[in-house]
């Protein structure tokens, strides 16, 4: 609206509310020259009082927009800053000085770049330069420090101000949501290689098992042929290495299989701390003259329940993998025992891929000042046959993870490149008694008036045919399955002649589980031995109920099948 409309309606507005008053005086005339100077300074003045109620309006929407716009500027959850070109803060909100755990008046005209981590003042430089350098929006993360509370990771975004000289910045905390993510990503990383990890170790028993039943077949026919030849034949020599190639061969697949979990374990209870002290001479056997062996070992110790050889032989890998670590430079291994409690928070930190119960942990820790790993090494020590090592197989620390899985326990790792190595292994204690191991039983030899019948059931035919002539080398009567299906149609029709029944676990059609259970409804006191590529313990795992009469680990020589069969008819009539 124009000056002179705007005067107009003022005045028109002050006439107006002026007339209610002099209605009763009659209208202005000509000759009033008195009444009509009176009139014009009325009006003037009311027009000056709605001028000022318009003022009075204006100023109290103002101060009502200045109160808003302080509590939206000054308690917005973010930090508003302007800074200039240099960084130095020109002005900022009280979030932004709670931020920089400062008073405001303390921050106004000192740089940013003093309240951010020296390692990130480059970054904030970098940003700064490119938001006066015309860029419309620009954005960084840097950390701060932020008094008592520690660093804190905020978020910058700014744009310059018309004319250059300054930018309006917004800074958020985004502290807790980065953690979050290093979490959620560190869980994640974990988990992939836990999943990596169980592949492989599904893998190598996979591995382990195919060439259980090769070697079977290998040492077999090698053991059969030397029980044929002359002691003085030059032949033996030349058997006798293909045996023992064999015998190296079946301890790698033994690796194996230890390292995807499916090893032989006979457990009972343990003193971790008394089993190390009794390794200590072997121990300094194994290691150079260099490295220096420290033992921290605690006292009365809760016992764990695992197998002796197999946490032995982890204790040892551990030191060895140390040992190898320092070289020939000389250094020092330091191996600790001890007992901690975990809540499963604990158990979660320490190894979130694992599903662990809560409750009371030995631990065991095998530390060395050596080389140490990167990140890289590390991602993949535990991946069998990897090795950075010129000597070995690369099988040390893996059969370690399985052995530790095995035992239900965790391991983890802590290494710097120049700063060494920790390994640190989880064992979870318990009270309860072993398993008592009956191997030690001693076999009777079967009796040489009655020829037994024995059912052999493989779906490998070289294994089907070495293991038939090694029955009937000693006098056994056998008839022959490839598969679980065939295996309990010539049991139908052969029971009262059978004797016992060798089962092979990994058959197609029709599994050993499925046979033996068809087998039971036949005759519920079917003997059965169980033959399979992995261990016993594998084998029971997945047996519904039900006993059986022995099993028979592949691969296996002559005497070891004679023995198993030994047990298993021991008692049988004529």
């Amino acid at each position: 609206m124009k000056r002179e409309e705007a005067a107009d309606e003022l005045r028109r507005r002050a006439e107006g509310r002026l007339g209610e008053a002099c209605k009763a005086e009659g209208p202005l005339r000509e000759e009033d020259g008195d009444r009509r100077l009176v009139h014009e300074l009325q009006v003037h003045q009311i027009e000056l009082e709605m001028q000022n109620e318009e003022l009075q309006r204006a100023r109290d929407a103002a101060e009502e927009a200045l109160a808003l716009y302080t509590e939206l500027y000054d308690f917005a959850p973010v930090g508003y800053l302007t800074l200039g070109p240099d960084g130095t803060i020109l002005r900022l909100n009280l979030a932004g000085a709670r931020l920089l755990r400062a008073e405001r008046t303390r921050l106004v005209g000192r740089r940013l770049g003093l309240f951010v981590a020296e390692p990130d003042r480059l970054v904030l430089a970098a940003f700064l330069g490119k938001v006066f350098g015309g860029k419309a929006l620009e954005a960084c993360e840097v950390s701060v420090n932020a008094g008592d509370a520690g660093p804190r990771v905020v978020s910058l975004e700014a744009s310059t101000l018309e004319g250059g000289q300054a930018c309006r910045a917004v800074m958020i905390d985004i502290t807790d949501r980065r953690h979050a993510e290093w979490e959620r990503l560190a869980v994640e990383r974990r988990l992939l290689q836990s999943q990596k990890l169980e592949s492989l170790g599904v893998l190598a028993g996979g591995i382990a098992h195919v060439f259980n039943n090769l070697l079977l077949v290998i040492q077999g026919n090698a053991d059969l042929t030397l029980s044929e030849l002359p002691l003085d034949s030059p032949l033996r020599e030349s058997l006798l290495g293909i045996t023992q190639a064999s015998n190296r061969a079946a301890a790698l697949c033994a690796h194996m299989l230890t390292y995807s979990g499916r090893g032989r374990f006979f457990m009972k209870p343990l003193d971790l701390s008394k089993l190390v002290a009794d390794l200590v001479q072997l121990l300094n056997l194994s290691i150079p003259k260099k490295a220096k062996l420290h033992l921290n070992l605690e006292q009365g110790l809760p016992p764990m329940l695992g197998d002796l050889g197999q946490v032995s032989q982890a204790i040892m890998n551990l030191a060895i993998n140390a040992a190898e670590a320092i070289g020939q430079e000389g250094g020092e291994i330091t191996v600790t025992t001890g007992f901690r409690e975990c809540s499963s928070a604990d158990l979660s930190e320490v190894c979130p891929e694992w599903d662990l119960t809560p409750g009371t942990f030995l631990t065991l820790s095998v530390s060395d000042t050596g080389s140490g790993m990167d990140a890289a090494t590390r991602k993949r020590i535990f991946e069998p046959f990897f090795t950075t090592r010129f000597i070995g197989r690369g099988l040390g620390l893996s059969a370690v993870l399985g052995i530790v899985h095995a035992h239900k326990g965790a391991l983890t790792v802590e290494s710097e490149p120049g700063r060494g190595t920790t390994f640190r292994v989880l064992f979870p204690a318990s009270e309860a008694a072993g398993r008592v191991d009956g191997a030690t039983e001693a076999a009777e030899e079967v009796d040489p008036l009655r020829v037994f019948t024995i059912l052999l059931v493989d779906d490998d035919e070289a294994v089907l045919a070495v293991g038939a002539r090694m029955l009937e080398k000693q006098e056994f009567r056998v008839l022959t399955a490839a598969d679980g299906r065939e295996a309990v149609e010539i049991y139908r029709q052969n029971r009262d002649e059978i004797d016992m029944v060798l089962l092979d676990l990994t058959m197609p059609r029709m599994d050993g589980v499925e046979a033996l259970r068809e087998l039971r409804r036949l005759n519920p006191k079917v003997r059965v031995i169980l033959v399979s590529g992995y261990t016993e313990e594998d084998v029971a795992s997945r047996l519904a109920e039900g006993e059986t009469f022995g099993f028979l680990p592949k691969p296996y020589s002559s005497a070891e099948l004679r023995g198993c069969l030994a047990v298993a008819l021991k008692g049988l009539g004529r």
